[in-house]
């Protein structure tokens, strides 16, 4: 048993690590907002991971697995959603860049933003579906071995995403002058377009 958790921990390292759109939402946070910003953030990732987690294994999971309407929906949803964020953070000129002070003191706000941007990830319930299965039917404990697996996950994202934050943190500071900034939300936007398109094309 030991040795299966610390495979499927090696496999969700590798997918929590790799650039995608929590990602570069935690590092945007962390460099507009600041750490503690940017850890409700990762909280808000972390949950909606969690919830995608359980939802993957149950026939809702199933249902978006099984239907291509049903999957190429949550992918539209998910390509609309990510194209939003980045056209927002695109169109934000340098006078809008003063308001990012205000906008520190919205937690809430930062961990809607996370828990959505997973709820609208269809590649994260491919993960689960994907990886579930030839793990926990090597388990003997089917019910222990799916919360050890998704709170397991959940966790390590948190850690991960809090060195994406620390790096990203130090960073801020050649990011004071309000070009620098200005560049900073059009990299983020452009990103967030790019990961929504290319849900979008994958979907045709």
């Amino acid at each position: 048993m030991l040795t299966l958790y610390l495979v499927y921990l090696a496999a969700s390292a590798a997918a929590i690590i790799s650039p995608g759109p929590g990602v570069v939402m935690t590092l945007s946070n962390a460099l507009r907002f600041g750490f503690r910003p940017a850890f409700y953030g990762i909280l808000g990732i972390s949950i909606g991971t969690i919830i995608v987690g359980y939802l993957s294994v149950t026939s809702l999971g199933l249902l978006l697995a099984g239907s291509e309407t049903a999957f190429l929906l949550v992918q539209a949803l998910g390509a609309t959603y990510l194209i939003y964020l980045g056209i927002k953070l695109w169109r934000r000129g340098i006078a809008d860049i003063q308001t990012d002070q205000a906008h520190r003191g919205k937690p809430l706000q930062r961990f809607i933003e996370g828990v959505l941007i997973q709820f609208t990830n269809p590649k994260l319930i491919l993960f689960f579906l994907a990886v579930f299965p030839p793990f926990m039917l090597q388990s003997q404990q089917l019910g222990l071995s799916l919360h050890l697996f998704v709170l397991s996950y959940g966790g390590l994202l948190i850690l991960v995403h809090l060195g994406y934050a620390l790096l990203a943190n130090r960073a801020q500071r050649w990011l004071h002058s309000d070009v620098g900034r200005l560049r900073l939300g059009r990299v983020s936007g452009s990103i967030f377009i790019f990961f929504g398109l290319l849900i979008a094309w994958s979907a045709f």
